[in-house]
């Protein structure tokens, strides 16, 4: 039986609207038990009560991150200078960025689905870590180029 790679999704490419293409592809192929989707616990203080992206949520398998309190901070810091190496004051949408992928780093998910510019240009230095940054448009054309013609 193929392993199925385990995916954690930015909040950007919740796909509420099922307008996302990739993610309509990404999430059958869930549905259909190739791949695992998982989200963060940051992303319940990213969305909306109530609104479809925090119904979609729902569908997806849920990573917390703190039951590893000790090892967070240096890993939170690591990414910070990676993805953010000149920002002084973060931003809460930089903090809640880096609380992602500290989140998908500790339970070391195949990869990490965005399209978050930020994130996607430190994607190199992010791998050096264990983080695969990707599109799901990306991923699909790399892992799954049968399925879908971009």
């Amino acid at each position: 039986m193929l392993i199925p790679h385990q995916l954690t999704i930015d909040s950007c490419v919740i796909n509420s609207k099922g307008r996302i293409y990739a993610m309509n592809l990404i999430e059958k192929l869930h549905e259909e038990e190739k791949v695992e989707i998982f989200t963060t616990d940051t992303m319940e203080e990213e969305l909306t009560p109530d609104s479809s992206q925090w119904h979609k949520q729902a569908d997806y398998i849920y990573a917390l991150k703190k039951p590893d309190q000790h090892e967070y901070p240096k890993r939170f810091e690591k990414i910070k200078q990676i993805v953010f190496p000149k920002v002084v004051k973060l931003t809460l949408n930089q903090e809640r960025d880096i609380h992602h992928l500290a989140t998908h780093l500790k339970y070391l998910h195949d990869f990490f689905l965005t399209t978050d510019g930020a994130i996607l240009e430190a994607a190199p230095c992010l791998e050096l870590l264990g983080i695969r940054a990707i599109t799901p448009e990306g991923y699909l054309k790399s892992y799954w180029p049968d399925l879908v013609a971009f």
